[in-house]
């Protein structure tokens, strides 16, 4: 897991122990765009893609997933030369397939004619081969599965399959010639003669003999037939190109499809043997100790036995499933030794291999296949996960947060009713471990500081909708009543607040009290004004809006600036003048009161300047939760802000809320979006939440204001603008119409199914959406909306 969400619960925790200051020295060291990873992954094997998709981690996870290859490789390499002379039917070795013993007459064979060199022809062309083999695969699937299973939540057996199974097809596509060349010089023996490395490719590129059956099936044809025929025969010779590359691609479509169930049940077995072991029942005799330094939430390392047992299970499952294409690509591989170099397709070698052996025929060699998959495997997952620790490849589940019951580095995870402490992974190998119980900086509505198990809690359950929360909630109480403990229960608005601040979206929040050290700094901004030309652009742009991490201050402020023509006609020239305002409230204040009152004193002009602007609150959109509507959490947002309509059952929506964003020059003439909240229902809409609603979107059915402030529709309207979205052509319902001016009409096209995947199809869907903003704006800025003030009433 990132620093984002570590850091942010660091400074947002407000205790007294040191490790808590120490959280909030800290605080929120991250940029917008660092995204937040679920904390709640005990084994999570996801790298943050920072680090995952790095060349250091690359070049690593490669490195070491080639020398586990070549390890495995060369413990197995005498039963692979076997089983390919048996795969491949070779002559000189048919006689030992039916053989109970077969497969150790066969190495006694080998042994005796070509010595113990004999057991390993072919071996330098594995190495070759298996080195970028196995690198290209470990490495792709461990970047393919941070894509397709991006936290635990979606770590199910399908993507873990699909995950090895693309990994698989990615080594074998820019490493199946060198398979090629290690299969030819396995196949021949010494009483056939050896081949150098430089003859076997070239006779391998070369082989391209055209097929010469037209004149055999006329052997008693007329003289003139066959000279014809004899005459088209070379013309077609003449003319077919007689090498390639494409022939060391032999059994390349058999391999793919063979590659897709051997790699995807490989990496899924052993994952899923892997987890079985590590079962709390049976931890203790399967994995190591942690050590005192372990990364919270990284998974204790299996021992040795249990490693090699997790690897010879996989490759003893996966062989069996691919091993019939496995035989078929054997016999492709081999065409151009053992036959006129025609290349086979694949239904051609399925079919001579049933007529020579039956089904029999596709498990061949099947027994050597056991023997040696077992230790390769074994040996190949055991050495790539010894390699990740010499070569200090990051552990991918040690940035995620713990609860602990004693707040020890290495302590076992808990559940959160359990928990006293939380252990939060610092950049450096330090574990900081803040207390369940302490205060943090969000201030809920109660004007209480929100806990730190408050704040985890929402954090866990942030994609649960609003009745699943609430039951969730009710549930820990329930725990935590014996102890005297409760987690506060966040309304949607605050809770939609704190989530977004934690996952790095906003900078802004109006909950979250700022640190003392930034008010301080804000407060002497004032003063210090002069001085300020000589900090950097970074240090004046954060200026009270919270600290920032000395080097990416340093980074910004060596960023160009970028400004409007009027900026850069000023130059240099101060454009900030918040000071001088600052300076002249008090005089403003003393000219604004009657003569007969008290002037205020100088430590009352002081206290109010020091207290700053309220942030604006965002305004609310209220959806129709009705299942005719047109327009539902699940589209909106491709609606209002991409300005493209997509049918509401297009895409599954598990949100009860989200936000859209939106200029709005005549609420704030910055241009600065405007933030606005979406939901479908004001079940807990607190009072004070009416004022801020700005739209109300409907089908007409007036059963949806039966739990509004105003449950008559033309109450209703006179306070909020109404917006019904309908299909073009179509006549409004008589409920809109009778409701007038006060509800907009903004008729949008048919959809048309696959005819409208494309954007510019729906081109007048644009329209709908700028008079929709339209009349959301001036109705804005007629209640009062402005840039740092929003009504009181409605």
């Amino acid at each position: 897991m990132p620093q984002t969400y570590a850091a942010d619960l660091s400074s947002m925790a407000q205790a007294a122990q040191t490790t808590a200051q120490h959280g909030v020295a800290t605080a929120k060291q991250h940029s917008k765009a660092d995204p937040a990873l679920c904390p709640t992954d005990d084994e999570n094997k996801i790298m943050p893609a920072a680090k995952t998709f790095s060349f250091d981690y690359a070049w690593r996870s490669g490195v070491a997933g080639g020398v586990a290859g070549c390890a495995a490789k060369t413990l197995v390499a005498p039963l692979d030369r076997v089983k390919i002379l048996f795969q491949a039917s070779n002559p000189q070795f048919a006689k030992y397939t039916g053989s109970s013993f077969g497969v150790l007459s066969a190495m006694r064979d080998i042994y005796g004619h070509e010595g113990g060199r004999g057991l390993f022809r072919g071996h330098s062309a594995t190495l070759l081969r298996i080195f970028p083999y196995a690198g290209i695969k470990f490495l792709a699937y461990e970047q393919i599965r941070a894509v397709i299973i991006p936290d635990k939540q979606h770590e199910t057996p399908f993507r873990r399959l699909i995950s090895g199974s693309l990994a698989g097809v990615t080594s074998v596509f820019f490493t199946y010639p060198l398979e090629v060349i290690r299969v030819r010089l396995a196949f021949e023996t010494k009483s056939q003669g050896r081949s150098p490395l430089i003859s076997i490719c070239r006779q391998i590129y070369n082989e391209h003999p055209v097929d010469k059956t037209a004149t055999a099936r006329l052997p008693s044809a007329p003289s003139p037939v066959g000279e014809v025929v004899q005459e088209t025969g070379k013309v077609v010779e003449a003319v077919t190109p007689r090498k390639g590359l494409i022939n060391f691609y032999r059994g390349f479509s058999p391999t793919i499809l063979g590659m897709l169930p051997y790699a995807g049940m490989s990496f899924l077995t052993h994952d899923t043997a892997t987890d079985a072991l590590r079962h709390p029942s049976i931890a203790k005799y399967t994995t190591l100790p942690k050590k005192a330094n372990h990364p919270p939430g990284k998974p204790a390392a299996l021992r040795s036995w249990a490693e090699l047992s997790a690897g010879g299970v996989a490759g003893l499952i996966s062989q069996t499933a691919s091993y019939p294409l496995e035989v078929i690509r054997r016999r492709m591989q081999v065409g151009g030794a053992v036959g006129d170099g025609r290349r086979l397709r694949i239904g051609e070698t399925a079919g001579m291999i049933w007529k020579e052996r039956g089904f029999r025929g596709f498990f061949v060699g099947l027994t050597i296949g056991y023997v040696k998959v077992i230790p390769l495997a074994a040996v190949s997952f055991y050495t790539y996960e010894r390699m990740k620790l010499i070569l200090a490849i990051p552990p991918a589940a040690g940035q995620t947060i713990v609860p602990s019951a004693t707040g020890e580095a290495g302590s076992p995870e808990v559940s959160l009713a359990r928990a006293s402490h939380l252990l939060i992974p610092s950049s450096s190998s330090a574990t900081t471990a803040l207390p369940v119980d302490a205060p943090t900086r969000f201030i809920s509505s109660s004007e209480r500081p929100v806990d730190l198990r408050s704040i985890y809690f929402a954090w866990l359950n942030r994609e649960l909708a609003i009745p699943e929360y609430n039951a969730s909630a009710t549930a820990l109480n329930a725990e935590l009543e014996a102890g005297g403990a409760k987690v506060q229960n966040l309304g949607f608005i605050e809770r939609l607040d704190l989530i977004t601040w934690l996952e790095g979206a906003s900078d802004e929040s109006e909950y979250i009290k700022p640190l003392a050290g930034d008010a301080e700094a804000a407060g002497a901004a004032a003063p210090a004004a002069p001085a300020t030309t000589k900090a950097g652009p970074a240090a004046q742009a954060r200026a009270g809006k919270g600290t920032m991490d000395p080097r990416l201050a340093s980074i910004y402020d060596g960023e160009r600036r970028m400004g409007d023509r009027n900026t850069v006609l000023r130059g240099i020239k101060p454009t900030d003048f918040s000071h001088v305002r600052k300076l002249a409230a008090p005089f403003i204040q003393r000219k604004s009161q009657p003569s007969a009152t008290t002037l205020p004193s100088t430590s009352a002009a002081l206290s109010l300047n020091q207290k700053g602007p309220s942030r604006r609150p965002d305004p609310i959109i209220l959806l129709s939760p009705s299942a005719s509507s047109l327009l539902r959490l699940s589209n909106a947002r491709s609606f209002l802000e991409d300005g493209k309509f997509v049918p509401p059952d297009a895409g599954a929506s598990t949100v009860s809320m989200l936000h859209v964003q939106r200029s709005m020059r005549g609420v704030d003439a910055t241009g600065r979006p405007v933030r606005f909240i979406l939901v479908e229902g004001p079940e807990q809409f607190k009072p004070e939440y009416w004022n801020r609603v700005v739209a109300v979107f409907t089908t007409g059915q007036a059963w949806q204001f039966k739990n509004y402030k105003w449950s008559d529709p033309n109450e209703l309207f006179k306070h909020v603008q109404g917006i019904f979205v309908g299909w073009r052509g179509d006549q409004p319902p008589d409920n809109v119409r009778d409701w007038g001016h006060r509800v907009l009409a903004a008729p949008v096209d048919r959809w048309r199914g696959g005819a409208d995947a494309a954007s510019s199809s729906r081109f007048r869907d644009k329209e709908a959406v700028e008079s929709i903003w339209k009349t959301i704006e001036l109705n804005m800025r007629s209640k009062g909306w402005r840039k740092d003030a929003a009504p009181t009433a409605i």
